[in-house]
């Protein structure tokens, strides 16, 4: 299917500005990373283009910052892109709790946008393609607690509440252009899943 999808990202219109913005949203653990990985490694070599993916992880304020994240999303990444600007996110830093110092991130051809949360009405008119990931909930569960279980699993539950909200109110799931099945520890391509060595302190995706 990765194909399929990439031929269709890159014959889309541009509307954010220069570039294309993609948005990879879905439940934590549906495996979003792993297919914004594959699916930016193939459309740049399929464009001979950069591709900029941006984490979510990286722009939630902490274990509540999912319902209010698109406003983070517009204002600091978004907008600035839409008038052609370096966007200038202040990471969110998992350990001290707080905002980082801003990060610069200029505006390639293609931006990937990953994470529960990614999409949001308030910047429809700007993207490209929104990618809904689906999977089972026990295998999202065990994927995302064998990967950040001690620090992920008190939160599980409010954050499972908070994503259906957000999902809800954004109407993700009736907007998205492609969804794509990931379940059986498979990756959206239909291979099989490498390993997670290492993550960031945040929801797995």
């Amino acid at each position: 299917m990765l194909p399929e999808v990439v031929a269709q990202v890159l014959s889309s219109p541009v509307r954010l500005h220069s570039s294309r913005l993609v948005c990879i949203d879905g439940r934590a653990g549906a495996g979003k990373t792993s297919y914004a990985a594959e699916l930016a490694a193939a459309c740049r070599v399929a464009a001979s283009a950069p591709v900029t993916t941006v984490h979510m992880d990286d722009l939630y304020e902490g274990w509540s910052g999912l319902p209010g994240v698109a406003e983070v999303v517009w204002s600091m990444l978004v907008n600035r892109w839409s008038r052609g600007l370096d966007a200038r996110p202040a990471m969110w830093d998992w350990d001290a709790r707080r905002r980082s110092s801003t990060t610069a991130i200029p505006l390639t051809p293609l931006v990937i946008l990953e994470g529960a949360g990614s999409y949001a009405r308030r910047y429809d008119h700007l993207l490209t393609t929104v990618t809904w990931l689906e999977c089972p909930e026990p295998i999202r569960r065990r994927r995302a607690l064998a990967r950040d279980g001690a620090v992920f699993a008190p939160h599980w539950d409010q954050w499972a509440r908070d994503e259906e909200r957000v999902h809800a109110r954004e109407g993700t799931r009736a907007r998205a252009d492609i969804t794509v099945h990931t379940g059986a520890g498979l990756t959206a391509s239909g291979g099989t899943a490498p390993a997670q060595t290492s993550a960031p302190a945040g929801p797995a995706s």
